[in-house]
């Protein structure tokens, strides 16, 4: 299915797309798929697809077992000159939806699918104790013996023989501070991530850890430290590039139409009547010990931590937490100190510490996303989430774009946290765009 070249922006050549059912059968499903979208999500473990079927040789005639393998592998150029490797996925058919006859011999429907790892890890309980070690490696030690383990390698390996190619997958996994003694209660693989991912904390105090899947594997990352990368690309909205002349544009970064951004959505503004009622400016967490009837209080106050709080662009706009008199209210239970008081050591219980991150962790996903935008560029295999990207809202003046002026409230650097990839088809040519939801915090001040 090679292309004969790159003519335009978002331009694909797809160089497979096979179905194997569960009787072994493999199929060249790239003339059968309508429309292929692909998931990436900052927050979610696993890369999910669905796949647009119209189908006229009756491939699920006996129902999905829930076991059929797909794969696809696509690439596109983005600006002059650019050659990029094939991105290649493997995913397990969870779900066959919307079946419906459209003519006498042909069907569509929609083949809903997951990461292999999804399959090997949702069966599996984890009840047993970790460490003393850091959360960051309990959490590597969960992923390299649960999800991309020796089964899931040895899945690709074995489907390198139809598919031609063996995936492989990569990671980075931020490091977290502190030793821990945590005992996971027989929980889902799933549950266990997240429960120990909101146990962690970071050299800076300021911790935000997500474990996702991105098109290059799987991640254990601090928020803190991804709006701190450069971006990796720069999007421009203008009404018509052509109507900006050239000599305007030559010290502009990427500016050519497979940068420009095709459409937008505002998805969440910046409301300062939220912000105040959520805890972004004030909070108050209250350790209670019930047995020894004592409290401990810990204070967050934005007008003190949003200095340390790395930023995508600058502090928000909008009410002082001075200006509020009493802050939203956390309440957990504490028991730091048991083990060596001697009427309550008798009950064995390893002693909590006083949390004080709960609050500043809550205050920094409220900052982090203050203004929430979705815009469609054309198709970008490069972009995963967790990146950060710049999009740049020109102004038009009577009919007339001027470079020198743009939206500083919607311009600026955003964090990734979702990617669609979505192709028309699944053959060399078909229209291919990216559907981006990005986040920032403040408007850009220079």
């Amino acid at each position: 299915m090679a292309s004969e070249g790159y003519k335009h922006a978002g331009d694909i050549e797809v160089e497979s797309a096979t179905l194997i059912l569960t009787d072994g059968t493999t199929v060249d499903i790239s003339a059968l798929v309508r429309e292929a979208n692909i998931y990436q999500d900052l927050f979610k473990h696993y890369i999910e697809a669905d796949f647009v079927m119209d189908d006229s040789v009756s491939l699920f005639g006996s129902g999905s077992l829930g076991t059929e393998v797909v794969e696809i592998s696509f690439r596109n150029s983005v600006g002059p000159n650019t050659d990029s490797e094939f991105v290649r996925h493997v995913f397990y058919v969870y779900e066959i939806s919307d079946r419906q006859r459209i003519s006498e011999f042909r069907e569509m429907y929609i083949m809903n699918c997951i990461s292999v790892e999804s399959y090997l890890a949702n069966p599996r309980k984890i009840s047993r104790s970790f460490g003393p070690s850091t959360i960051s490696n309990m959490i590597k030690r969960i992923n390299n013996e649960f999800l991309y383990n020796s089964g899931a390698k040895s899945f690709y390996s074995d489907a390198s023989k139809i598919f031609g190619y063996t995936k492989s997958k990569t990671g980075t996994f931020d490091d977290t501070q502190g030793e821990h003694q945590i005992i996971v209660p027989n929980m889902s693989v799933d549950d266990a991530i997240d429960f120990l991912s909101m146990e962690a904390d970071s050299a800076e105090h300021i911790p935000y850890y997500t474990f996702y899947e991105d098109a290059d594997g799987f991640n254990f990352r601090n928020l803190y430290n991804l709006v701190t990368q450069s971006p990796v690309a720069t999007y421009h909205h203008l009404p018509s590039l052509t109507d900006v002349p050239t000599e305007q544009t030559n010290n502009l970064p990427n500016f050519d139409d497979t940068f420009k951004i095709l459409a937008y959505n505002l998805v969440k503004q910046s409301n300062v009547i939220q912000n105040s009622n959520s805890g972004l400016l004030k909070q108050k967490t209250i350790n209670l010990d019930i047995l020894r009837r004592n409290k401990k209080e810990v204070v967050y106050n934005y007008d003190t931590y949003g200095d340390r709080f790395a930023k995508i662009e600058n502090k928000i706009q909008g009410l002082s937490a001075d200006e509020l008199s009493d802050p939203v209210v956390i309440l957990t239970t504490t028991r730091k100190g048991h083990d060596s008081d001697k009427t309550l050591e008798k009950e064995k219980h390893l002693p909590k510490k006083i949390n004080q991150v709960q609050a500043i962790r809550k205050g920094y996903q409220k900052h982090l996303f203050n203004l929430v935008m979705e815009v469609t560029v054309p198709g970008n295999d490069k972009i995963k989430v967790g990146q950060i990207i710049e999009l740049l809202f020109y102004a038009s003046i009577n009919n007339e774009v001027s470079l020198e002026l743009y939206d500083k409230y919607l311009s600026g650097n955003y964090l990734i946290t979702k990617v669609r990839q979505k192709i028309t088809g699944a053959t060399s040519g078909s229209e291919y765009v990216t559907v981006i939801e990005c986040t920032r915090d403040g408007i850009r001040e220079n």
